[in-house]
């Protein structure tokens, strides 16, 4: 599924996908100012460490799938697990996946699986008043989650993950491209962008990496962009930007999937117009 962005240049696409595996950041708990006291829940420290360990486990998981798989086996594997949470074999057990339950009695877990329904029922009919069930998880979290599907968690909790990444996708390629037209405007050149660019791509996990957006050799392509960008001189400087550059076009390869990965079924020519938020967009997958 697209985001359509729309500016004086033109208009550019970026997925609702779609973070990184080595060092992830787990919730944690201050001693000194998050442990319950007087009137602190315990019920909320309890649901952390529980969220803690579900993360921790799909983290080590991610690392053995990183160390056993090729690129183009990690890449497969990304492909099936999203056919399974966002497009035809998503919509093919929708009844069921509402009706999936966690194996487990422990009342957060479930509570946050009833959320995690809600959370994409409503998204689908297009409400973009929505919290997310993992609130507090940055985007490497939320994709170890949607990926993992040994983890126990349920499909429905799976895409509520990927949805809510994907916003935090779209807000950052928003800003950056807000960021690089200031750049334009002031400098005539758009190396600062571009490095942002390069600099997100190696900050992805590399199940993200392996994907069919981002070829083998991105990130030699994209330094030799920027080293061709930084010696521009006002007698060639529209030269980047009048080929095959227009830094439209680079946030576009940096982001957005082949069309065949983002849509799915009789919906999978249809393009999202500017005005359509995340939520929008989402009930397409």
């Amino acid at each position: 599924m697209h985001i359509t962005v729309s500016s004086s240049s033109g208009n550019f696409s970026v997925p609702l996908e779609v973070p990184k595996t080595n060092g992830i950041k787990l919730p944690s708990v201050n001693a000194e100012t998050e442990l319950p006291v007087l009137n602190a829940s315990v019920t909320t420290v309890e649901s952390l460490s529980v969220m803690a360990r579900q993360l921790s486990a799909s983290a080590d998981r991610a690392s053995e799938r990183e160390l056993s798989m090729s690129r183009d086996e990690l890449a497969a594997y990304a492909v099936k697990q999203q056919s399974k949470f966002l497009f035809d074999g998503y919509k093919v057990g929708k009844a069921r996946h509402d009706v999936e339950m966690p194996q487990t009695d422990d009342p957060d877990i479930l509570q946050r699986d009833r959320l995690a329904t809600e959370y994409v029922n409503s998204s689908s009919r297009g409400d973009t008043d929505l919290k997310s069930p993992f609130p507090g998880l940055s985007r490497d979290q939320l994709l170890l989650i949607a990926y993992d599907d040994r983890g126990g968690y349920t499909i429905n909790e799976r895409r509520a993950a990927w949805c809510s990444s994907a916003q935090m996708e779209y807000k950052w390629a928003s800003a950056a491209v807000a960021r690089s037209q200031l750049e334009s405007s002031a400098t005539g050149k758009v190396p600062v962008f571009l490095r942002e660019v390069l600099d997100y791509y190696k900050a992805l996990p590399m199940i993200e990496k392996v994907q069919d957006r981002y070829p083998p050799n991105y990130e030699a392509e994209m330094e030799a962009r920027i080293a061709e960008e930084v010696a521009r001189t006002p007698d060639n400087q529209d030269k980047l930007l009048t080929a095959d550059m227009n830094l439209f076009d680079i946030l576009a390869a940096a982001l957005v999937p082949k069309d065949k990965r983002l849509n799915a079924g009789d919906r999978s020519n249809e393009k999202p117009t500017p005005a359509q938020t995340p939520a929008e967009t989402d009930s397409s997958a």
